[in-house]
């Protein structure tokens, strides 16, 4: 389920003991915030967990273990990232892929972030009134100018998702809010959890229509389960 999230989410695995070859996945979108009363990534999510309750097959040759929403908040979600990763089962040889995703407003496509940076330079208010400036998210990690890389293959899954007639592209700047303050700090903890980590920007729905945005992110988490 969620960690305090606007959303309940698939509590526990949804597939029996004997599909251990699978990717499991953990998926993560955002709620509301400033005068977005709609986050696109609240309503993938919902859809989703609508999606896994009819047909499980639909993500192979994944395994959909959870799926939160959460607050627009840093306090929010360092909380729920030191759950999230703490949680995870010890992967071993088994990947466990963790997948954000955010919005973009002024975004036409979708982004595969590859990096996460150690800045927080909030251009407005957290949900939670919080709006640090030029500040380093991990002071033990060093300067502000310290970047994390995702380890998946974001430019093949790109070209891959390219052919499938999506537009989507590899970015290496997913902002200084709440979206990179997560991605730093989920690539931070997973040098220790051992999981796979991305975040996906998605644009609004009056860029990219909903219907369209689930079809993607099913295509993306299939082909990150057949690439890892």
């Amino acid at each position: 389920g969620s960690w305090g999230g606007s959303t309940g989410g698939v509590s526990g695995p949804v597939f029996e003991e004997e599909d251990q070859g699978l990717v499991e996945f953990h998926l993560t979108g955002f709620g509301k915030f400033g005068h977005l009363k709609e986050n696109p990534t609240e309503k993938l999510i919902e859809l989703i967990e609508e999606e896994l309750r009819v047909d499980q097959g639909e993500f192979l040759p994944a395994r959909i273990a959870s799926s939160h929403v959460w607050e627009v908040s840093a306090e929010f979600t360092d909380d729920a990232l030191s759950k999230l990763h703490g949680n995870l089962n010890n992967p071993g040889n088994r990947p466990v892929v963790l997948l954000h995703l955010g919005v973009d407003c002024g975004a036409n496509n979708f982004r595969l972030e590859q990096k996460g940076v150690n800045e927080a330079d909030f251009m407005y208010h957290d949900e939670r009134g919080f709006s640090p400036r030029k500040q380093p998210i991990v002071r033990k990690n060093g300067t502000t100018t310290h970047t994390i890389q995702t380890t998946l293959p974001t430019a093949k899954l790109s070209s891959i998702l390219r052919k499938q007639k999506f537009d989507v592209q590899t970015s290496t700047d997913a902002g200084r809010f709440v979206c990179n303050w997560t991605y730093y700090l989920s690539l931070h903890h997973a040098k220790k959890s051992g999981a796979l980590v991305l975040f996906l920007h998605v644009p609004s729905v009056s860029q990219v229509k909903l219907a369209t945005q689930l079809q993607f992110v099913k295509a993306l988490i299939r082909q990150i389960a057949v690439q890892v």
